[in-house]
């Protein structure tokens, strides 16, 4: 198996088929042997019964569940331990990254056997609401400056690495709030190369998002950032020093 694409979903009931579908062409016409494992976050809509119904369907999707939501990273910890591929890709359910732009990640990452790993860049956008355009902007900027990472986006949540690398980089000591901020920043820290791919990120295609709050996300965004710093430059340092 080469590839796995670890889902996390909750409350996507309306987008678990067309995205199972889309992933399965990208597979086919790429001639990718892949899997795709969805992981049930706790969803209390219909999404366990999509996904069962999808993976009785398919035998190269399987599902996971937990029986409350336990967030993003959990799942894909949980993803992780079921999947088998050579390599790792992670996406969200929503279909805001077009499954397609798959293969742009994963031919950027065979072209050079330097790099690790390869996000997509979100460099165009459906979405015009200006608040999160302005807010996305401004903690794209706060990133870089606070953990000198050279990445136009490093907070993409859509990437490619091998499989042995992801496991390394969602390790963490500290307790998030969203850990899935720091990912790429975490791969950086930790010495993969990280290289980027322009994709456009387009609206949800069904259900809604799980922030609800937008001022509340933000804020314990910034709550986690000191922690990041400590974990990702502090104490490494230190290490190193020590």
């Amino acid at each position: 198996m080469e590839l796995s694409v670890i889902i996390p979903c909750y409350n996507e009931e309306g987008n678990v088929d067309i995205l199972v579908e889309r992933i399965l062409t990208v597979f086919q016409k790429s001639r990718i042997q892949g899997e795709i494992i969805l992981v049930n976050d706790g969803s209390t809509d219909a999404t366990q019964d999509k996904i069962d119904t999808v993976q009785q369907r398919f035998e190269n999707v399987r599902g996971c569940s937990h029986e409350v939501n336990r967030g993003i990273p959990a799942a894909w910890k949980t993803g992780l331990d079921a999947a088998v591929g050579e390599y790792v890709v992670i996406t969200d359910a929503d279909l805001q990254y077009a499954p397609e732009d798959i293969i742009k990640l994963r031919s950027k990452l065979m072209s050079d056997p330097e790099i690790d790993l390869v996000q997509g860049w979100r460099r165009g956008s459906e979405n015009y609401d200006f608040f999160r355009i302005f807010a996305s902007i401004g903690l794209a900027k706060l990133l870089r400056k606070c953990f000198a990472v050279n990445l136009h986006d490093p907070k993409s949540g859509f990437l490619i690495t091998k499989r042995d690398i992801f496991a390394e980089i969602i390790k963490h000591r500290m307790k998030y709030f969203y850990f899935q901020t720091f990912i790429v920043i975490s791969a950086c820290t930790k010495g993969y190369r990280v290289e980027e791919v322009p994709v456009i990120f387009y609206n949800r295609h069904a259900g809604e998002s799980f922030i609800k709050l937008p001022l509340v996300s933000i804020g314990k965004v910034l709550l986690d950032i000191p922690k990041a710093i400590l974990e990702y430059r502090i104490l490494p340092r230190y290490k190193r020093e020590g």
